[in-house]
């Protein structure tokens, strides 16, 4: 049955997107999950239809409700360019097996004809449409999309097209139109045009396209959108798709070669439930780029994209061996710029790799990534200024260039969620240079003036915005490049003038290593940072000079009821006191800049950590270490009973710093403690544990009684002599394990006390609902 609603624009609906939970395509198995979508961003959207079952064919929702008109290819009519012209509104066109060759200049025309019709292969035929590696294969163009439509296509290979006419595909171009292509192949398309234009299909200029069951093999592009292309005030939805070995990284490709498999600009995307496979991109975007032009209000997105239970491998932003350039690669699998809006949910993405951003890059862009796993991703950029964000980076920093009208403009910085994610690397292997989990960087030309750019704005309109919550970041390592300064920095996590906000989360097993400047096993916040960082454990990380667990400096830190336990400063190495830079937190001033580093310690545990825990790099003159410590229990015995040190002080015990008060010749002195610090006598058992994703949605369906199973990760780690999960003994302090179940608590039990989580289902109702294009 079908329900038409009729909205005003303006209205936000739920969109539940089909689920890949039976699916074998991806390794994150879930439940279907509503979207918040305005239509206001996909103003094609006009119908809901409602329906039982999500993997229902999307070809149904558009049937033909006029049949009359029924042309056979080639028995009825012999050629497909005439049986376009002839065949009637509503009507079909059914194809026979074979390849039937494209005509010059511009493949089968369909121009401003003022019809609808589908043209379909016949029951068990293998139809192939071909460009002959010389012609393009479809120009369906009108002058208005008034003009004719929609057309579907149904069960056709489009292979071997080639264009090289700008803003054109080299297999399918539509202009001002509506299509659908369902159980279609794009295959060894390309797309050769002198400045802009795609290679598999071109959706643009007021054109809306939906995509089911389809597949991309192969369809390349010197200049954008290997497989596909959105541009212009478009509509592309993905659905149950397939893009393997699509490239814009060809033979003397565009410098800035975006999206190996798609490219949208200016427009809107819908992905769902589909894969993306080693695609390659010259420069960004390996598999999806996404970028929006600044327009007034900049609140509202001129891009968005939606994407959500689909799966990204091994794709790659990479310049192909013909092209040479300064510029690093970035987004190994995704990348959203400017004026562009993204949500990212239930997707995997392992194994992609750019110079930075290996899984994802953003670029003053604002990007929502919820209930999603990264594995193995790399940042592979050698040197200063390339080779952060193993996973995710994202930047801000302005250029004198058009996007900021020559510099008269400041844009906004990057915003970056993370919700109920997975971030992990690859064990004993580096995965970056800085950032081995997460990257985020605010505008430091604007902020500083620098590069071409005056000073705009203050320091938190310039910074970067970061909200991280039921984060998992585990087994990431970064390591510094000899010579390249800024380099072995922030083994999970950096923030380079960044507002982050940081709760219920878990870093562990992270690694900062190299001899001079390795700095942040964990986490580094750097550059006028502001972090808030509540219920967070920060465990088993090392470094092999400044900070184990955080690395703080020129910032503002705040850490409340947290863990820091068993982080390592210099593993394997028995150094002097005055030497043991912070086992759990070091922080320190930016001299040249004149900056303190200001915040506050409090409410934490802090426990065997391998080194003296905190290290307070200070100054008598100039910017000041202005970090206080307050109501945190405190056990290590690597010193003693010493526990801090500040350079101007020296090193003191749990009661000492206490009653500390740093004295300094520019007069601005410090009461290190108003709220008393706790010296532990003995070692405490301390535990962490948390679940990503840790919310399902379970259809509930009136006649079915059958059991539901979730998979999902468990993070933990412990301090103390022994320790279980869920009844199996740990031989591991930290970790991350799989679990396949109906939803059980968890128990991680330390020296028999109990650490207890559990997921929360949400029952929705069996009905689902499908984003319908048109009327």
């Amino acid at each position: 049955m079908r329900y038409i609603i009729h909205t005003l624009l303006s209205i936000t609906i739920f969109i539940f997107l089909p689920t890949f939970i039976q699916s074998q395509k991806a390794t994150l198995i879930t439940n279907s999950i509503p979207l918040f979508v305005s239509i206001s961003q996909f103003p094609s959207i006009k119908q809901i239809i409602r329906g039982k079952e999500t993997t229902q064919e999307f070809s149904s929702f558009f049937q033909i409700t006029n049949q009359s008109a029924f042309i056979r290819v080639p028995q009825d009519i012999a050629n497909i360019q005439q049986a376009i012209s002839q065949v009637n509104n509503n009507g079909v066109i059914e194809v026979a097996n074979g390849i039937y060759n494209a005509p010059g200049p511009e493949g089968f025309e369909i121009k401003n004809i003022g019809k609808k019709f589908t043209i379909r292969a016949a029951s068990g035929a293998t139809v192939v449409f071909d460009g002959g590696g010389t012609n393009p294969i479809i120009s369906y163009l009108n002058t208005d999309p008034s003009q004719g439509g929609p057309i579907n296509f149904e069960g056709i290979i489009f292979a071997n097209g080639r264009s090289e006419t700008n803003g054109r595909g080299g297999g399918v171009t539509v202009y001002n139109a509506q299509a659908t292509f369902t159980n279609c192949i794009f295959r060894d398309n390309a797309g050769y045009q002198s400045s802009s234009g795609g290679g598999g299909v071109v959706i643009a200029i007021n054109s809306v396209a939906v995509f089911s069951n389809c597949f991309w093999e192969g369809n390349v592009a010197k200049n954008q959108g290997g497989g596909l292309l959105i541009n212009d005030n478009s509509s592309a939805f993905v659905l149950n798709s397939k893009f393997i070995n699509n490239s814009t990284s060809v033979f003397g490709h565009r410098i800035t070669a975006a999206g190996g498999a798609i490219h949208v600009g200016n427009s809107n995307l819908i992905v769902s439930n589909s894969e993306f496979d080693s695609n390659q991109a010259g420069y960004v975007g390996g598999a999806i780029f996404a970028v929006g032009n600044w327009v007034e209000p900049v609140s509202s997105p001129k891009t968005s994209v939606i994407i959500s239970n689909s799966s990204f491998s091994n794709n790659r932003a990479v310049r192909h061996p013909s092209v040479s350039s300064i510029l690093p690669t970035v987004g190994g699998a995704f990348h959203a710029e400017n004026q562009t809006t993204v949500s990212i949910s239930d997707s995997t993405f392992t194994g992609n790799r750019a110079d930075s951003g290996g899984g994802v890059n953003l670029y003053r862009a604002i990007v929502t990534i919820s209930r999603s796993v990264f594995k193995e991703n790399r940042a592979v950029g050698s040197g200063s200024g390339t080779g952060f964000g193993a996973a995710i980076s994202a930047t801000s920093s302005d250029a004198n260039d058009a996007s900021t009208n020559n510099g008269a403009i400041n844009r906004r910085s990057a915003t970056l969620t993370v919700n109920d994610t997975l971030i992990q690397g690859v064990e004993g292997q580096k995965v970056s240079q800085v950032a081995g989990g997460l990257y985020a960087a605010g505008d430091s030309n604007r902020t500083y003036g620098q590069n071409g750019v005056s000073q705009m704005g203050t320091v938190e309109e310039n910074r970067a915005r970061v909200t991280l919550s039921n984060v998992i970041i585990d087994n990431t390592r970064v390591e510094e490049l000899s010579g390249a300064g800024g380099t072995g920095i922030g083994g999970a996590l950096v923030t380079d003038l960044a507002h982050l906000t940081a709760q219920d989360s878990l870093f562990i097993r992270a690694e900062a290593l190299g001899d001079t400047n390795s700095s942040g096993g964990s986490i580094a916040i750097i550059n006028q940072s502001l972090a808030n960082l509540s219920d967070v454990t920060i465990a088993r990380n090392t470094v092999d000079m400044f900070g184990a667990g955080i690395f703080g400096q020129g910032s503002e830190i705040n850490v409340t009821n947290c863990k820091l336990f068993e982080n390592e400063i210099s593993p394997g190495t028995s150094e002097p006191v005055e030497s043991s830079f912070g086992a759990a937190i070091y922080s320190m001033p930016i001299n040249n800049k004149q900056i303190p580093v200001t915040g506050k310690i409090e409410a934490c545990e802090v426990n065997n950590n391998v080194g003296l825990p905190f290290f307070d790099n200070d100054r008598t003159n100039g910017p000041i270490n202005d970090i206080r410590y307050d109501s945190n229990q405190i056990y290590s015995t690597t010193f003693g009973n010493n526990v801090y040190r500040n350079n101007i002080v020296g090193t003191k015990t749990t009661s000492g710093l206490n009653t500390l008060t740093v004295v300094r010749a520019n007069g601005q002195n410090t009461k290190k403690t108003q709220t008393p610090n706790v010296a532990l006598s003995s070692s405490p058992s301390i535990g962490s544990i948390a679940v990503v994703p840790s919310t399902f949605y379970k259809v509930v369906e009136s006649i079915s009684t059958n059991s539901q199973t979730y998979t999902y990760y468990v993070g933990y780690a412990w301090s103390g002599n022994s320790a279980t999960l869920d009844g199996i003994t740990l031989t591991d302090k930290a970790g991350v394990v799989l679990v396949t179940d109906a939803g059980e608590a968890h128990i991680l039990k330390v020296d028999g006390v109990e650490y207890t989580i559990k997921i929360k289902i949400i029952e929705l109702d069996e009905k689902v609902f499908i984003p319908v294009i048109f009327q």
